[in-house]
């Protein structure tokens, strides 16, 4: 059976350091039929060059060369415009993907239907960050739930069907572009994180969420309170529920308006989702839910015992 073609969308600036080891990771995938479309947003390093090298190297690597910088969202889009796949992977530059990414992540899309976007864990290198793990939440109603306040895939481990594109075609022009647009598909398709360390990520200075922090936090309470108006209709109580989102932190007097904005907020993912099994579906995420407000008033009060 002939593999889907994988569309492997990666912006370029200045990553010249790093951008040998992270195609080189890509051509040792074990899964073949793929398009890597590096966009080279107006580098004043090397990159233009290490790029054309691998491009004369194999033709499956394209190069776009955005004469003015765009920045990360203008870059992708510039990518995407061009990708022919059936299946759309992002890709950071700096960032060493692990062989069996791309195979594990569109066997997982192909045996699950009702699944169009997927991500996997990561593991940090650089900085003093060697070996450390991270995963976020696998499943889809508790992935949805939690996407209300940030972000909760690794944006270079995403793999998402062409047809989310549908629903919305591009990066949107803000700081946080990947939560802006995750936030906006994952409220039509279904998002799961695989429970596998998929690539190994970078940690270095010059990191975007580094070196623009401010601006990023600023665009993700925007995109923050753009979803809690979709699901709730009103900002009334939002900041306290940011609070216990992002922090954890809960306070026992807050507690009802926490569960019962909780509660509405599950039962229109569930719906949103799911037409079979709503009532199991919606004890399972009420149940996780619970436990999460629970540890986070108990997180509360000892913050206050030890301060």
């Amino acid at each position: 059976m002939k593999e889907k073609k994988v569309s492997i969308i990666m912006p370029v600036y200045n990553a010249s350091k790093y951008l040998d080891d992270t195609i080189a990771s890509i051509l040792n995938q074990t899964y073949k039929n793929w398009e890597l479309i590096i966009i080279n947003d107006s580098s004043t390093d090397n990159s233009s060059k290490i790029i054309e090298k691998w491009t004369s190297r194999d033709k499956r690597i394209i190069k776009i060369e955005n004469k003015y910088a765009k920045g990360i969202h203008g870059a992708t889009n510039s990518g995407l415009d061009i990708a022919t796949g059936e299946f759309i992977a992002k890709a950071d530059a700096d960032d060493i993907q692990r062989p069996y990414r791309l195979e594990n992540q569109i066997e997982f899309l192909s045996k699950n239907k009702d699944v169009d976007i997927v991500g996997g864990g990561y593991e940090l290198f650089g900085n003093g960050t060697d070996g450390t793990k991270i995963y976020h939440p696998s499943n889809s109603l508790m992935l949805g739930w939690k996407f209300i306040s940030n972000i909760y895939f690794c944006n270079p481990s995403v793999t998402y069907r062409r047809s989310v594109l549908n629903t919305i075609p591009h990066y949107p022009e803000v700081p946080c572009e990947d939560f802006a647009f995750l936030s906006k598909a994952i409220k039509k398709h279904k998002g799961v994180n695989m429970r596998k360390i998929l690539l190994d990520y970078r940690q270095h200075n010059s990191n975007y969420s580094n070196t623009a922090k401010e601006k990023i936090q600023q665009s993700v309470q925007k995109i923050f309170e753009d979803n809690y108006l979709f699901f709730t209709g009103s900002l009334e109580y939002s900041d306290i529920f940011y609070k216990f989102h992002a922090e954890g932190d809960l306070k026992a007097s807050d507690l009802a308006k926490i569960l019962r904005i909780s509660f509405h907020i599950a039962n229109k993912i569930v719906r949103l989702y799911d037409s079979n099994h709503i009532l199991i579906k919606s004890i399972y995420i009420y149940s996780v839910i619970l436990n999460q407000i629970i540890k986070s008033v108990v997180k509360h009060y000892l913050r206050k015992i030890f301060r």
